[in-house]
């Protein structure tokens, strides 16, 4: 495994634990927001607005490009060894506990936190049997992407027990 700094500062409390990743990495950086992790991602960026962007906000670059490592001085990185979700996601969290009351707290597309919402306030965004069937509404601020507990919140509590060997909600 290929690591900067000692593996106890990885392991920090997640608001600590904010990272970067690489273009290679945009379905573990969807799981990892979806977990509540902080996670810039672009895949607009350049290897070296990447490694700036990492080193100026003092982030773990995770990336799974050799050549990146090679070229920029990024102290804190991580390469993740596999092109599988469930073994990136592992390796990313090998020393850690997920917090399952971060979860669902993040947006996936953009990185925003989530913010309550009242269904007046989302009844122009969502479909009307949500609003019918559901109560508890969260949205994005930047992208207003709005998120609600369906049977995708279960399905990704189930991914992540399977995968996590976590059985916490």
């Amino acid at each position: 495994m290929h690591r900067m700094v000692g593996d106890n500062d990885l392991m920090s409390d997640a608001g600590d634990f904010a990272m970067a990743a690489d273009v290679m990495l945009g379905r573990l950086v969807r799981w990892l927001r979806l977990m509540g992790f902080d996670v810039l991602y672009s895949n607009r960026w350049e290897d070296a607005v990447l490694a700036s962007v990492a080193a100026r906000e003092n982030r773990w670059l995770l990336t799974r490009d050799r050549d990146l490592l090679r070229r920029y001085a990024v102290r804190k990185h991580l390469f993740i060894t596999s092109d599988v979700l469930g073994a990136q996601l592992r390796q990313v969290l090998a020393n850690r506990t997920p917090d399952p009351r971060r979860y669902f707290t993040r947006c996936v597309r953009c990185n925003d936190r989530l913010v309550p919402a009242s269904s007046e306030e989302v009844c122009s965004l969502v479909p009307v049997h949500i609003l019918r069937t559901e109560s508890d509404f969260h949205h994005c601020p930047r992208c207003r992407r709005v998120y609600w507990h369906g049977t995708h919140r279960e399905q990704a509590l189930s991914y992540l027990d399977e995968i996590l060997g976590t059985h916490q909600h």
